[in-house]
């Protein structure tokens, strides 16, 4: 179960999400995943933090960012979060 902070936290980067997809911004919107997802890996839902980092990590490809440290932090969560569903 969330913690009622974790809860509005989410709520909070939703919406944030749903502006910088409104905006067309795939930067920030590939921030923002990244922070939706660690709120799920706190919580260990890490399918959910993983199908997150995956989006990110999709858009920094598509930008011809997948060599920036955003990048290369999402690829070392990625295989953390999956170290934990073997």
């Amino acid at each position: 179960m969330m913690h009622k902070e974790t809860i509005q936290s989410l709520e909070r980067y939703e919406e944030a999400l749903q502006i910088v997809e409104q905006l067309g911004n795939l930067n920030e919107k590939a921030i923002y995943l990244n922070y939706i997802a660690r709120l799920h890996y706190e919580q260990r839902h890490y399918q959910k933090a993983i199908n997150h980092l995956e989006e990110a990590l999709k858009i920094y490809v598509e930008l011809g960012l997948e060599d920036s440290p955003y990048a290369q932090n999402i690829k070392g969560g990625l295989k953390v979060m999956k170290s934990k569903l073997s």
